[in-house]
């Protein structure tokens, strides 16, 4: 298996604000948190007649 990827996740948005002319623009910031990713094995099976097979061409 590798390894689990980790990528950001917004968890608390900027806060927007109005402001009067001339006033300081107060600052703020996000707050990320991670979202853990791994690969894993996934597996399907299924029948298929061999009449269809036959009409598709393939075999």
């Amino acid at each position: 298996m590798s390894e689990a990827l980790v990528i950001p996740k917004v968890v608390g948005d900027i806060l927007p604000a109005f402001k009067a002319e001339n006033d300081l623009i107060v600052e703020s910031a996000p707050v990320f948190d991670g979202v853990k990713l791994e690969a894993k094995p996934l597996y399907a099976m299924t029948s298929i007649s061999l009449e269809l097979l036959e009409s598709s061409g393939i075999v």
